[in-house]
């Protein structure tokens, strides 16, 4: 896992037969049936967020 990895805002966790992406204080964001899609979402949304702090629009915390 790279450090960047560690600190992303968005994860995904396995729950049931689903793949729920959650932020970073555990709300539940989307829920995906496989795994890829779960994990591309959740890339998608962690670059949006990083691209959004590297423009100064956010302090990270």
């Amino acid at each position: 896992m790279t450090e960047q990895a560690k600190h992303a805002p968005f994860d995904v966790i396995e729950k049931g037969h689903k793949f729920v992406v959650r932020n970073d204080v555990g709300r539940t964001v989307m829920v995906c049936t496989d795994q890829p899609s779960a994990l591309h979402y959740a890339q998608l949304m962690n670059a949006a967020f990083d691209a959004g702090y590297k423009k100064g629009r956010r302090e990270r915390s």
